[in-house]
């Protein structure tokens, strides 16, 4: 059956689904805390690492909802991850092996 028929549609209202929230709280918990409180990304610059913890430690346990401010930094360090470092690991395997 349909999500839309149960009641529980997964587009529409206020947000882009409707419980995406919910998922960074349960579902999605231990990624979003193995991405964002990972010792490289504790190295990024652009990131405050003790607000950042108390925002994914506050979400995680349903005190505060965070959602917006993680979804930013999930996407913020995992283009990092995808575009910026894996070029410069790319470059760097690509000199080695040509010697």
């Amino acid at each position: 059956m349909p999500a839309a028929k149960r009641g529980r549609p997964l587009f529409g209202s206020s947000q882009k689904f409707e419980y995406y929230r919910i998922w960074f709280r349960n579902e999605l918990s231990d990624y979003v805390k193995e991405v964002l409180l990972d010792p490289q990304t504790a190295k990024r610059p652009y990131f405050d690492m003790k607000c950042l913890e108390m925002m994914v430690q506050t979400h995680t346990r349903g005190a505060r909802n965070y959602m917006n401010e993680i979804n930013k930094a999930m996407t913020l360090e995992l283009t990092h991850r995808f575009l910026i470092a894996h070029r410069r690991l790319r470059s760097i395997y690509n000199r080695h092996s040509k010697k």
